[in-house]
């Protein structure tokens, strides 16, 4: 696996991601491709430190939860 082309694939669709949540959408399928991980989340936390998933890739096959989690 040549890790330059990796990386400029990544890039480029981090650059071609036209909003936010399309962005998150790129991050966690990288991190879910490179961690192998069931399920990725992105927190977005607030002032008072609660917050909620604004991106979520999960492998359904396993277990699945809400996409709309908040913390409180």
């Amino acid at each position: 696996m040549d890790i330059f082309a990796v990386l400029a694939q990544v890039n480029d669709q981090l650059s071609a991601a036209p909003d936010l949540e399309s962005f998150l959408k790129v991050v966690v399928d990288v991190i879910k491709d490179l961690t192998q991980f069931h399920r990725v989340l992105v927190y977005q936390f607030y002032e008072q430190w609660n917050g909620q998933v604004v991106a979520e890739l999960v492998d359904c096959t396993r277990a699945c939860i809400s996409q709309l989690l908040t913390f409180q």
